[in-house]
């Protein structure tokens, strides 16, 4: 973490749906740990997306147009300090 013994919260965006954790269940210099599950995050309805690896099968996933999911670190000011960025799919097992 950018500075040791901080109470950072975490964002995740995925198109106008938002999450963001409470304060740490763990705090210990530069470690924190959240351990937030999110009932919220569950029953985001996301728009239908044809191309999706969600809907497609997965030999036809070259023209897919995925989900973004942002992942911002939240400062004590509610400021976003840096986030990652990547693909919904990266969270799904494509061979379950």
């Amino acid at each position: 973490m950018p500075q040791p013994d901080t109470a950072y919260k975490v964002k995740v965006v995925v198109e106008k749906n938002e999450w963001k954790t409470e304060k740490p269940k763990e705090l210990k210099g530069e470690y924190v740990r959240w351990s937030d599950r999110c009932k919220k995050v569950q029953s985001w309805k996301l728009s239908k997306n044809p191309n999706s690896v969600f809907t497609t099968k997965a030999e036809d996933l070259t023209m897919r147009n995925e989900f973004k999911i942002y992942v911002y670190l939240i400062d004590t000011d509610e400021q976003p300090i840096c986030f990652w960025h990547g693909l919904l799919s990266e969270f799904m097992d494509l061979n379950a």
